[in-house]
Order: structure tokens, then C-alpha cells, then sequence
């Protein structure tokens, strides 16, 4: 059985594979934004933004990224006000939401804090805190243990 550390990891992994599918798909609908600054088709590439910002922003620190979560906060907010505004990026704002995707591309390419080494099995970084989905189907096996027990959810996971 893999310890909790080799599964944290492995989660992390998947997660940065699946925010950076969601870093390509902002990346297009800001480009959208800039080609078709009007329109239904416009407000619709703002909100679904939005959505995938607060995923994001819910996310991030809970897979060891908190620095994914602050920048897709940062990047929701804008969103909202614009929403809220009835009103579609312009130039600074695109500018603003571009650089705040390439934040985010760096966070998902920079060496991720907390990895286990081989030989000593840390690297005096804290383990990433156990995630809420995994929390529900997980316990921890006995104290000082780093493995874990399966156990059949009470609920449905989505």
C-alpha cells in the first residue's frame, strides 16, 4: 500500500494535470474576450471564467497550492466586478487577467513545496493536508502511521 505521503503526492500531480486543462481553457476565453469584446458570447466567456476561477480559488491550497487559490481569488474578484458592472474587460483588464494566468502557470511549473525525498522521506516541508474528498473515503491507519485504511463513504462523491 503507498504511505499518505505517496498518495498526496499523486493527488497534487493529477490536480496539476487537470489545472493546467483548465489554465489552457481560461487562456482561450481571455483571447475570446480580446476578439470579441461585445456581445452574448462575450458574457458568456466572462462567466464561465468566473467558474472555472472560483473551482480554482476553492481548490488550489487544499492540494498544497495556496498560491493557485490566492491568484484565482484575485482573478474571481475581477470577474465579479465585471459582472456586477454589466460591463466586459477592456484593455487594462484583459492585461490583468493575462498576467494573472501567467501566475498561475508558474505556481503549476514551480517545484511544489512539501516533496518527500527517497532517502530521508522528507524535506522538513509539511505534508499536504489531507483533502476533503479524500478525507471522506481515508482515515489514517494507527498514530504514527503514515499509511492509510480505505473505508466505504457514507455519501456519494460527485
Amino acid at each position: 500500500m503507498d504511505s499518505w505521503i505517496e498518495i498526496a503526492d499523486q493527488l497534487r500531480e493529477r490536480y496539476i494535470l487537470s489545472a493546467a486543462g483548465s489554465l489552457d481553457r481560461m487562456n482561450t476565453l481571455v483571447e475570446r474576450l480580446a476578439d470579441f469584446p461585445k456581445g452574448q458570447m462575450a458574457h458568456a466567456a466572462l462567466a464561465e471564467l468566473r467558474r472555472i476561477l472560483v473551482r480554482l480559488s476553492a481548490s488550489g491550497a487544499s492540494y498544497g497550492l495556496p498560491g493557485i487559490s490566492a491568484r484565482a481569488a484575485d482573478g474571481e474578484r475581477r470577474c465579479a466586478v465585471l459582472i456586477g458592472a454589466r460591463r466586459l474587460p477592456a484593455g487594462p483588464d484583459l492585461a490583468r487577467l493575462r498576467s494573472l494566468l501567467r501566475d498561475i502557470d508558474a505556481e503549476l511549473a514551480a517545484p511544489p513545496a512539501g516533496r518527500h525525498d527517497g532517502a530521508t522521506g522528507r524535506t522538513g516541508a509539511e505534508p499536504v493536508p489531507c483533502v476533503p474528498r479524500v478525507a471522506a473515503v481515508c482515515q489514517l491507519a494507527a498514530p504514527g502511521s503514515t499509511g492509510i485504511q480505505a473505508r466505504r463513504p457514507a455519501v456519494a462523491m460527485r
